[in-house]
């Protein structure tokens, strides 16, 4: 009988740390979080980490109060990292005018 009773509390135990982990992977990928590692952290921390993955914000929200705060910044034109390094000709130009 009390074979019986642990058994049945260690497969109780067993889907309650799966379970934890499956749906902090899950909340992780609708968030566009790294699935495997809360994963892990729901297996690890249980109940913890499933409370964390439920409160965290989603990276998509934290960049659009950004723009809402600083408006300008996503108008600011790209910067043309080819226009700033010197070629070869602009090289030899200055090499001659030192001569």
């Amino acid at each position: 009988m009390a074979s019986a009773t642990m058994a049945i509390l260690f497969l109780q135990a067993v889907v309650w740390v799966v379970g934890c982990g499956i749906i902090c992977g899950v909340v992780a990928e609708q968030k566009g979080l790294n699935v495997a590692g809360w994963f892990i952290a729901g297996l690890l921390f249980n109940g913890v980490a499933v409370i964390l993955i439920l409160v965290i914000q989603e990276p998509a929200r934290k960049t659009q109060q950004y723009r809402k705060r600083y408006p300008r910044s996503e108008r600011m034109p790209p910067v043309e990292t080819a226009a700033l390094k010197p070629t070869a000709d602009d090289v030899d130009a200055e090499l001659d005018s030192r001569m």
